[in-house]
């Protein structure tokens, strides 16, 4: 499996100047910047990936509040959400991803391991990181369904505890919804077609 990475600036939203720290190829890079992988459009299965999967956007901040192994790992499962890397699609392998985001071997490793820990990685010496599942896998792990529940939750509770309207919850919870790859069926299931009359 191939890899091709290209760095590009990722701006702040803020418009404050992002620091130089992070060094790719002997240039200093931002400290915030926008790593595009792109896979070649074959998994490990064989199948060809239909036009734009396979390709992951990943956009660390190497600075900011959340540490990167979890900023890898919500990437990683944000490409799996919204389809573009399919269950039985590979990652780059651990040492790869780590030089190429100029980060620690331990920070990628711990960030794929979150991944393995929720079932949707699996982790081989000769395979690599492999997608283990996505949407279209069927229903959930035993027992996942309870923790998510609780972690959703909390991040609902602090929207309303910051003064966050609930139409205004809502409207973000089905922005973010629009935004995933669903199986056809659970899709018309959540509209309401082809249920009975």
């Amino acid at each position: 499996m191939e890899w091709t990475v290209k760095l590009r600036p990722c701006p702040r939203a803020s418009g404050q100047p992002v620091g130089m720290s992070a060094r790719a190829g002997g240039e200093a890079i931002d400290s915030a910047v926008e790593f595009v992988l792109e896979l070649l459009p074959q998994t490990l299965s064989g199948r060809v990936l239909p036009a734009g999967r396979g390709v992951m956007l990943l956009s660390i901040e190497s600075d900011g509040p959340v540490p990167i192994y979890q900023q890898i790992r919500d990437r990683i499962v944000e490409a799996i959400a919204r389809g573009g890397q399919p269950a039985g699609s590979a990652l780059p392998p651990i040492r790869q991803l780590a030089v190429d985001l100029g980060v620690n071997f331990h920070t990628v490793n711990k960030g794929y391991d979150l991944l393995r820990q929720e079932g949707l990685l699996r982790l081989g010496r000769k395979s690599g990181a492999v997608v283990r599942r996505d949407a279209s896998s069927g229903p959930p792990d035993p027992g996942w369904a309870r923790d998510w529940t609780g972690r959703l939750r909390t991040l609902l509770a602090e929207a309303a505890a910051q003064g966050m309207p609930a139409t205004d919850i809502a409207g973000e919870c089905e922005a973010a919804l629009a935004d995933f790859a669903f199986p056809a069926a659970a899709a018309e299931a959540r509209n309401g077609i082809g249920s009975p009359p």
